[in-house]
């Protein structure tokens, strides 16, 4: 007959053993999330420096210096979103996350998942919309000349935008992953904690 202790320990293992492959289901997506972020940093840095790879040969697809408050303001917001990008899908894996809200980490991942889906297909749609002629200018109403400074862009920009478009949308879809996973760190805690509370039960 299974004994009592040797049943808890069974009990134990299990919750452990689940615990542990929730916390790498969960982790994974966060990682990956916040290496897109940093990647999208490398490049805006080297397209800053004067790289084009990527952009295409188009002059004005990367804005220059600010030249008003506005301009200021905006790039100020775009740093933040960069740090938030990196920290917040780090923050919902780390302990050091845990004294920042879930609810606020959460709330901030699922935005950034609106924000890069939303930017995404809205770019996806208004690439489409352009090439077929169904609207010359997009959704946006600008001529090419008018977004990108050049009224007729050569294949390797257009391809390059449209990557642009799709790896916005590949962010928003990590983002999304990694918020909807953090489900399943809610439960690996539980689960650690139903463990720990087993064990100071058998030793008591």
């Amino acid at each position: 007959m299974v004994s009592v202790n040797t049943k808890v320990q069974r009990t134990a293992d299990l919750t452990a053993n689940v615990s542990r492959r929730r916390s790498r289901a969960t982790t994974w997506p966060a990682y990956v999330a916040a290496g897109w972020t940093l990647l999208f940093i490398a490049f805006h840095i080297y397209w800053y420096l004067g790289g084009h790879l990527g952009i295409g040969d188009a002059p004005d697809v990367i804005p220059g210096t600010p030249s008003s408050v506005i301009g200021w303001i905006l790039n100020i917001v775009v740093l933040g979103m960069f740090a938030a990008g990196v920290v917040v899908p780090v923050a919902l894996v780390r302990r050091w996350g845990r004294i920042v809200p879930r609810w606020l980490l959460l709330g901030l991942t699922w935005l950034g998942a609106a924000v890069l889906s939303l930017r995404g297909a809205s770019g996806i749609v208004d690439d489409l919309l352009r090439v077929t002629h169904v609207l010359p200018n997009g959704l946006t109403g600008l001529t090419y000349q008018q977004a990108i400074g050049q009224a007729h862009p050569s294949a390797y920009t257009l391809w390059s935008l449209a990557s642009i478009d799709v790896y916005f949308l590949l962010g928003g879809i990590l983002f999304g992953i990694a918020a909807w996973m953090l489900r399943s760190m809610h439960e690996v805690e539980d689960a650690r904690t139903v463990t720990n509370k087993i064990r100071i039960t058998r030793r008591s």
